[in-house]
């Protein structure tokens, strides 16, 4: 009796799923990655459009933890205090800001699927706020989970920069300068 022949084919059998998987797991991810670049940039964290000052050099000097907030905003927002509250955005992700008169504001931010693949799930931002004149800065400070804001901030750098476009108190539709997305934040009742 020859057992070479059906152990040939039992090892056959067993290795035979490995190719359809992997062609299968291929198209997968590519499907996703050409799904994803079809869709608009991430509003999370887009990088400004200048390019970020080199480690070391006299621009990349650290800034404060809790920068000095401009009253004089002018134009759209008037003063900032207007600004301090709950505002709610829910667009490509669901975001959900508490923004504090210091100057700080901290960020929860669920993520659709794709993006939760690369960053998880869900995570919550520590950030700094300024405005001036018609415009709205936000950098990230801090978060957690650790290695998927680390992860995001790598890809998107720390820093948004928005023009307002409109402001009411209670609407503020906001311009990303980078790709002129619109983000429609909505206040949140205590």
């Amino acid at each position: 009796m020859d057992h070479s022949h059906e152990s040939t084919d039992s090892v056959t059998r067993r290795r035979g799923w490995i190719l359809p998987t992997a062609v299968s797991s291929l198209l997968l991810v590519t499907g996703i990655a050409a799904w994803s670049m079809q869709q608009p940039p991430s509003p999370v964290l887009d990088t400004v459009a200048e390019q970020q000052p080199a480690i070391g050099s006299a621009e990349s000097a650290p800034t404060p933890s809790h920068p000095k907030v401009s009253t004089e905003v002018g134009g759209k927002i008037g003063s900032t205090d207007r600004m301090v509250g709950t505002w709610v955005c829910n667009d490509m992700f669901r975001r959900r800001i508490h923004v504090r008169a210091d100057g700080t504001a901290s960020m929860n931010v669920k993520l659709d699927f794709i993006a939760s693949l690369l960053y998880g799930s869900e995570m919550d931002l520590e950030l700094t706020w300024t405005a001036d004149g018609d415009s709205l800065v936000y950098a990230a400070v801090s978060g957690e989970p650790k290695h998927n804001v680390d992860r995001l901030l790598s890809d998107f750098g720390r820093q948004q920069v928005y023009d307002v476009v409109e402001f009411d108190g209670d609407r503020m539709l906001l311009e990303l300068t980078s790709d002129k997305s619109r983000h429609d934040w909505r206040r949140e009742e205590p």
